[in-house]
C-alpha cells in the first residue's frame, strides 16, 4: 500500500502531511527493492543502476553523475561493466540497493533485503545498511522476518500479528518492555510465569517458580492474573543453595546444554516440570561450565529482570 500496487480499504497514508492513497506508484517519492533484487541479466550493473533514471529522461551527464556517486556510495568500483551473473550475492544486493536509491526517493521500502546472504556476510551488511541510511538520510521501511536482524537495524520497530500493529517503540523497548506475552515471546527468548498479583502490586503469587518479587508494580489490582517474563540472559545458575530470604530462586535440573562459542544455552525444569531457559557467557571456555546435563543447580534473577504482563 506504501508502494501504491494495493489501494486502502480505509485510513490515509501520509507522507510530510500528504495522503498517497489516490498517487499512482510512479508518481509517489518512493522507490522499493525487492527481496530476490530483480535485477536485469542482459544489464551491466551500470545500465541496472541507470534504468529509472533513464525512463525519466534525464540529461547523459547528470545519469553518468548518478551512477558514479551511487557505484562509490555502495563500493562497487571497478564493477560497473559486469553483469549480475558475474557478482556475488552480497555485490547483486548492493546493486538492487543502489538501483532503488539512485532516484532519490523520500522513503525507500526493503522486502526482506539481506535474506539471501549467508549469515556472516548479513551480519555484516546490516551495519552497512545503517551506515548508508545515515548517509543518504531518506527513510528505510524494512521488512524481515529475523527478529535479530530488526533489532540491529531498526531505529523503530513496528510488531505485527494478523495484520495489525501490537507494538510500535525503539528496539530496546520492545526487547525489555514488551506490551504482551506475545510480544515478549516473538522478539527473542523468554521465560514465562503465570500468577496472580499480590496485595502490594510487587509480588506474584501462585507461579511456577513460587512467590517471585518484581521492582516495578504493574497497571493491574491485586489478585489479577499476570505473566511474569524473566529474558534467558538475566538468569543466573548456581551449583550453591540460595541464601534464606532470596527472592527470585527456584530449583531446576539442567535438562540440555548448547554451546555457541560466546554463550552456552542450558535447558532446564523446575520443581513442576516447567521448562525454563538461561543464557550463560562463556567468559571462562566450554571446559568451565556453570553445570553439567542432569546436574540439580539453583536459578536466580533480580526484581529488576522481571517483566510484568498483563495480557
Amino acid at each position: 500500500m506504501i508502494a501504491g500496487f494495493e489501494r486502502p480499504n480505509a485510513g490515509r497514508i501520509l507522507l510530510d502531511g500528504v495522503d498517497l492513497a489516490a498517487v499512482p506508484p510512479y508518481r509517489r517519492p518512493v522507490n522499493m527493492m525487492f527481496q530476490n533484487y530483480a535485477l536485469f541479466p542482459h544489464l551491466n550493473v551500470e545500465a541496472n543502476i541507470a534504468f529509472g533514471l533513464k525512463q525519466e529522461g534525464l540529461a547523459k551527464r547528470e545519469i553518468d553523475r548518478r551512477i558514479a556517486d551511487m557505484v562509490a556510495l555502495v563500493k562497487l568500483e571497478g564493477f560497473g561493466g559486469r553483469k549480475p551473473h558475474e557478482l556475488s550475492g552480497g555485490q547483486r544486493q548492493r546493486v538492487a540497493l543502489a538501483r532503488s536509491l539512485v532516484k532519490r526517493p523520500r522513503v525507500l521500502l526493503l522486502d526482506e533485503p539481506l535474506a539471501a546472504l549467508d549469515k556472516k556476510l548479513r551480519g555484516e551488511t546490516q551495519f552497512e545498511l545503517m551506515e548508508l541510511q545515515r548517509e543518504v538520510g531518506f527513510t528505510f521501511i524494512i521488512v524481515t522476518h529475523d527478529q535479530s536482524e530488526a533489532m540491529t537495524v531498526a531505529n523503530r520497530i513496528g510488531v505485527m500479528d494478523r495484520g495489525r500493529l501490537i507494538q510500535v517503540a525503539p528496539p530496546a523497548e520492545i526487547y525489555e518492555q514488551p506490551n504482551s506475552r506475545w510480544v515478549a515471546d516473538f522478539i527473542g527468548d523468554v521465560n514465562l510465569f503465570a500468577g496472580r498479583l499480590g496485595d502490594d502490586g510487587l509480588s506474584i503469587e501462585g507461579t511456577a517458580a513460587g512467590r517471585l518479587h518484581v521492582a516495578v508494580k504493574p497497571d493491574a489490582e491485586p489478585g489479577t492474573m499476570v505473566w511474569v517474563a524473566v529474558r534467558p540472559e538475566k538468569v543466573r545458575i548456581s551449583r550453591e543453595p540460595p541464601l534464606p530470604g532470596l527472592d527470585n530462586c527456584v530449583a531446576g535440573t539442567v535438562v540440555d546444554i548448547g554451546y555457541l562459542g560466546d554463550v552456552s544455552i542450558y535447558k532446564l525444569r523446575i520443581r513442576d516440570g516447567s521448562p525454563v531457559k538461561a543464557v550463560i557467557a562463556n567468559v571462562g571456555g566450554r571446559s568451565e561450565r556453570v553445570a553439567g546435563v542432569d546436574e540439580q543447580v539453583w536459578l536466580s534473577w533480580p526484581a529488576e529482570a522481571a517483566i510484568v504482563l498483563t495480557r
